[in-house]
């Protein structure tokens, strides 16, 4: 599988214990800065672009974005 995960960079223990897993298993992995992203989410085209382009050819999406970043889920 092609994995984008969502954070605030590489360095994070959760985000790099997760790259190092999923790569263990043969999946590969992108680590994206959700700062830089925004989702557009209908309900028959969901889509997340980093710096203006969608991001394409993923097949999971894994946001790791930290409580004190959005007003979502406080």
């Amino acid at each position: 599988m092609k994995i984008a995960i969502l954070s605030n960079g590489p360095g994070n223990y959760s985000t790099r214990r997760l790259k190092e897993v999923a790569s263990a298993h043969g999946h590969r992995v992108r680590v994206v800065k959700y700062k830089e992203c925004y989702a557009s989410i209908e309900q028959s085209n969901p889509t997340v672009s980093y710096r203006g382009k969608e991001l394409s050819g993923f097949d999971a999406i894994i946001p790791r974005i930290a409580s004190n970043m959005t007003g979502y889920g406080t």
